[in-house]
Formats: structure tokens, C-alpha cells, sequence
């Protein structure tokens, strides 16, 4: 397994748990749902279609994962303007609660 899968199954197992809601007795469990990220540190879901998520990468780039798969290119390309590595890069995505309409994303 590689570095970048180990982190990405990392990433995608605290969604799981954040979305869990601690429920007694509720097992957790990982699932892969995407490969081929580097660093993914950030996830977000489109709040007017569940099946639309966002996934940023430390380095700047935003993947798009529409219905469970990964799409080819970039939402929108950052590492130019981003400096990364240790704690430093894109570490937060958030749509706007009217997304639909406006079309605005924050990172």
C-alpha cells in the first residue's frame, strides 16, 4: 500500500467517524471510495447534490468525485499560488449555502 493510499483511506476513515456521530455501539468501518489523490487534507459535499463532493489535495488542487468517481483534471488548480508541506497548503474547502445560485466555493 502506498503512501498516498494509506493517507487517503486515513482521510476518507475520519469522514466516517465525523459522520458517524459517536452513536453507541455503531461500528466503523473504511471504505475506499477514491485512489490517485496526493494528500487529499479536505473534503466538502455540494449542499443542493449529494452526489457532487470536492476533495482537496495540500498542494492546491480540488478533485471532483461525482457519484463515487473520481473525474479526470481539476474543479480548480491552487498549487501555483499555494505553498505547501508540513502544516502549510489547502486545508479547508466549504460551499456556500447557495451554491446552486452562486456557484461559490471557499478554500
Amino acid at each position: 500500500m502506498t503512501r498516498r493510499s494509506i493517507a487517503t483511506q486515513a482521510l476518507l476513515s475520519s469522514f466516517l467517524i465525523a459522520f458517524a456521530g459517536g452513536t453507541a455501539g455503531a461500528q466503523i468501518r473504511a471504505t475506499l471510495v477514491a485512489q490517485d489523490l496526493e494528500l487529499p487534507v479536505a473534503f466538502a459535499r455540494d449542499p443542493s447534490n449529494s452526489g457532487l463532493q470536492l476533495i482537496g489535495e495540500q498542494a492546491g488542487r480540488i478533485r471532483v468525485l461525482l457519484d463515487s468517481v473520481l473525474q479526470p483534471g481539476s474543479f480548480l488548480d491552487l498549487r501555483a499560488e499555494v505553498g505547501s508541506g508540513g502544516e502549510r497548503g489547502l486545508l479547508g474547502i466549504a460551499f456556500a449555502p447557495d451554491y446552486a445560485v452562486s456557484g461559490r466555493v471557499q478554500c
